[in-house]
């Protein structure tokens, strides 16, 4: 299982500059496509990423010169091992802050969702402290080569 999880894993690493689905959409290439006509020598410092609320919220560069906002509309946080590959593929250094914002319901998991269908709907405070008290890989026990990350 361990090969077949590694094997498919890079598989995907050779698929993932090609914005199918969720990632061909209009505001993602077209911010993407303006950060690659950036010149190399101009680093940016702070990169913006998350959902609508950061890519309509937040103008980078009012909140520092040079930044940049790669937000995607509907990020959400299964997608954000994905988008650690597309920036390796975007990027040509790191920047050195990073920014990422989510509304605090695309934590959700199941027993949340259900919940709240319920009529029961738990706090922020409960949906983020479930979700981040094990910031390790969700499928340790079964899938050791898994990249399922919890962020």
């Amino acid at each position: 299982m361990l090969l077949l999880d590694r094997g498919a894993f890079s598989l995907r690493k050779h698929f993932v500059v090609y914005d199918v689905g969720r990632w061909n959409d209009r505001q993602w290439i077209t911010r993407r496509e303006l950060l690659k006509q950036r010149p190399a020598s101009e680093v940016t410092n702070t990169l913006f990423l998350g959902d609508s609320s950061v890519g309509y919220g937040i103008h980078a560069g009012e909140v520092e010169p040079g930044a940049f906002n790669l937000s995607r509309l509907g990020l959400k946080t299964c997608e954000l091992g994905e988008l650690e590959l597309k920036l390796d593929k975007v990027l040509p250094l790191p920047p050195k802050r990073v920014f990422l914002g989510l509304q605090w319901f695309a934590f959700y998991d199941l027993d949340s969702e259900m919940a709240y269908l319920n009529g029961r709907p738990p706090g922020p405070k409960k949906i983020l402290i479930e979700f981040y008290k094990e910031p390790q890989q969700s499928q340790l026990a079964m899938f050791p080569g898994s990249r399922v990350l919890r962020y």
